[in-house]
């Protein structure tokens, strides 16, 4: 990649290796907001993000400078590129900044840490954008047998799924397995699945744990389906390919 490795922040060994503070007990009140587009980023995961040239590049040179902490929100009308207050939603996932280097078309190229859901309480700047935000708390909405059984339902959706689908890795299902929360867990199959943006969103703006496993499940159950369909469909043309051939000799 051109503009050399992404180099560690200087910051950063003190707050995650060494500290017993945990990163969502020391969340800014007010972010810099970074709108992205197609998809949201879902929390707890590391990757890479191209911020490209201009205020928004500025913005995360600034946030380096202070806490490294951004919030990711998503473009309601991608069209019209407008990266304004009033096109984009109100939840986000705020990320920490672990690595960053600078492109040489004055983009910038950062690693980042999604932490967990903001919401936009009120718009402090609105160019660059920066908000005052909250942190709402998961809350369960169902009792812990209840989402247990809805978490088993899940995975065995998610292998069933897995095992008819070339697309998912060996690292996708390794992941699968060492995921034991059930937010975390509804979290990284969504992620996975072919969704449209807003029904993406619909799953960030979930704080209810039984509301967010329960879209997810429905979302997994139309992606099985139409694998299945997809497979009767493929099976379908291989069989009169096969006896076109028969025919043929």
């Amino acid at each position: 990649m051109e503009g050399g490795p992404l180099e560690p922040l200087e910051d950063l060994s003190g707050i995650e290796e060494n500290s017993i503070i945990p990163l969502d007990s020391i969340l800014p009140p007010e972010l810099f907001l970074i709108p992205i587009k197609s998809r949201p980023v879902f929390p707890g995961i590391i990757t890479p993000l191209i911020v490209p040239s201009g205020k928004f590049a500025k913005a995360v040179e600034e946030t380096v400078k202070g806490n490294s902490f951004l919030g990711l929100v998503l473009l309601k009308d991608e069209e019209n590129e407008k990266e304004t207050s009033e096109n984009i939603y109100q939840y986000g996932v705020v990320a920490k900044i672990l690595k960053k280097v600078n492109l040489p078309d004055n983009a910038v190229n950062i690693l980042v840490n999604t932490i967990r859901r903001f919401k936009i309480e009120s718009f402090v700047n609105k160019d660059p954008l920066v908000a005052r935000v909250s942190y709402p708390e998961e809350e369960p909405g169902a009792p812990k047998n209840t989402t247990k059984a809805m978490m088993r339902t899940l995975l065995v959706m998610t292998r069933e799924l897995a095992q008819n689908n070339p697309l998912f890795t060996e690292e996708m299902k390794l992941t699968m397995l060492n995921v034991n929360e059930p937010g975390k867990m509804a979290d990284f199959v969504c992620s996975i699945l072919n969704l449209e943006k807003e029904e993406y969103q619909s799953v960030i703006e979930s704080n209810i744990l039984k509301t967010r496993i329960e879209k997810v499940l429905l979302f997994l159950k139309k992606e099985i389906e139409l694998v299945s369909i997809q497979r009767e469909i493929s099976d379908q043309i291989q069989d009169k390919i096969d006896k076109q051939q028969r025919q043929f000799f």
